[in-house]
């Protein structure tokens, strides 16, 4: 249906308002007020909804305000209304796709990897792979035609599908391939790629440990958790649950491997102090991975030798 005179006018100044308030809710996220970060994707969302059904014109921001209301409930623990919003903006985004394939190809990628993170989040395995494939495929599709833009998305989408692989050999491979990406992007523009490649790196470590090779991991962990700190310094709230896994992995690693335990135990103390917070604030999101670390700090603890023993 047409809009009014006034609806018109009302939406020259909506729309501009819906992009400031999805650039406001990040930067709430940044400052950890996650709650406020909530309220303000919800508004942005509903206020695009109302455009797109008045204006179909509207539905490619419509489809990305979901996209972000999805990453935000997601981040709360809010997984189920995550994974509903994430599939209207795929569907959305099949639609415009659809009917202009070249103008829409990017959100629909963006869209189908979220909705790979949002059902390995809700545990549905074989739904999560095939969407993570799915967005590997479209990425490397975009790729082919702009590479400067879209390797790095490939990167991205490649580290969805390894935390989505059942096979860790498969994870493995696509890990690989995924640092390989970001490492040649360094090389053109250093630093750049770090926070990306400091996560991927963590999913790198992850695949050899489960296939038993606990060195290797051991190695893969002390890089990851390194890149992890820089990222946290330069952005502490956003990143301390980044950082809190990389430094719970670690331990993990190292307790599995019966090597450098000390360590261990200090970067699962240093874990627990972290997730501690991020419990109180989070406490659908963190309280059990809470419990998880302070049971592998009692597990290290029992394992280290005492100072001067031995």
């Amino acid at each position: 249906m047409a809009l009014s005179r006034t609806q018109q006018a009302d939406a020259r100044f909506a729309a501009p308002l819906g992009a400031t308030l999805m650039g406001l809710a990040t930067a709430l996220w940044g400052l950890g007020r996650p709650q406020e970060a909530l309220a303000v994707a919800r508004e942005s969302a509903g206020l695009y909804r109302r455009l797109a059904r008045a204006d179909a014109a509207y539905r490619p921001q419509l489809g990305n305000a979901l996209s972000l209301l999805g990453v935000v409930l997601s981040r709360l623990g809010l997984r189920a209304e995550a994974l509903k919003v994430t599939k209207e903006s795929v569907a959305l985004y099949r639609r415009l796709a659809s009917a202009d394939p070249a103008a829409h190809a990017v959100g629909l990628a963006q869209a189908v990897n979220n909705l790979a993170r949002r059902r390995s989040a809700r545990n549905h395995k074989r739904r999560a792979l095939r969407s993570a494939q799915e967005a590997v495929t479209l990425y490397r599709q975009l790729a082919r035609a702009e590479p400067a833009v879209h390797r790095r998305d490939v990167a991205m989408a490649l580290g969805n599908l390894a935390r989505a692989h059942s096979s860790r050999e498969a994870s493995l491979a696509a890990a690989e391939e995924s640092v390989a990406i970001l490492l040649d992007l360094d090389q053109g523009d250093p630093r750049v790629h770090d926070a990306l490649l400091a996560d991927v790196l963590s999913l790198l470590a992850a695949a050899p440990a489960d296939l038993g090779r606990l060195r290797e991991a051991a190695e893969v962990t002390t890089r990851a958790l390194a890149m992890m700190r820089e990222q946290a310094a330069i952005n502490p709230v956003a990143r301390r649950g980044d950082l809190a896994l990389a430094l719970a992995f670690h331990a993990r690693v190292r307790a599995g491997a019966g090597t450098d335990l000390a360590e261990g135990l200090a970067a699962a103390t240093e874990a627990v102090g972290l997730m501690r917070e991020l419990a109180a604030e989070v406490p659908q999101m963190y309280a059990s991975s809470l419990a998880e670390v302070r049971a592998l700090e009692d597990r290290l603890r029992a394992l280290t030798p005492p100072p001067g023993a031995g």
